[in-house]
């Protein structure tokens, strides 16, 4: 088995813990998406949970590139009925929306640094921390 398969292998383990296995979708062997029912949202959303949708356009190089391909609901508001920044429902930004999904766009600019052993760096773990705290700064945030 090869280091990245080894690595998105261990971090399902450590999601299905977190999540339950029942609501995580990972693509197997090829690792092209994760897809997580019911992931929660922060209290500045209008609804509690989406469905949240990984792609990994190249599995192969996530010691090097941090996932940035982010999809969750469409429909989702802030608590004021607001469109959040950085959520886009339409084609534009959206590559997946006639799959009707809507785009979050979100980089991972700093401290990624994945390892064979998860434990000792980067995991999908630390992707859904900084997700979050984007997703409660971009629901204080309106278009």
């Amino acid at each position: 088995m090869s280091a990245h398969e080894t690595w998105f292998l261990e971090n399902n383990w450590m999601l299905e813990r977190l999540f339950g296995a029942e609501r995580i979708t990972f693509e197997w062997p090829e690792v092209k998406y994760l897809q997580i029912s019911q992931y929660p949202l922060p209290t500045n959303w209008m609804q509690l949970h989406t469905s949240l949708l990984m792609v990994f356009d190249n599995p192969a190089n996530i010691f090097v590139h941090p996932p940035d391909r982010f999809y969750l609901n469409r429909g989702l508001r802030t608590v004021h009925g607001e469109i959040p920044t950085h959520y886009f429902e339409g084609e534009g930004y959206n590559d997946l929306s006639n799959l009707n999904w809507a785009r979050y766009s979100f980089h991972i600019q700093d401290n990624w640094h994945p390892e064979r052993d998860v434990e000792s760096g980067s995991t999908l773990l630390d992707v859904l921390d900084a997700l979050h705290i984007s997703l409660t700064q971009a629901g204080d945030c309106i278009v």
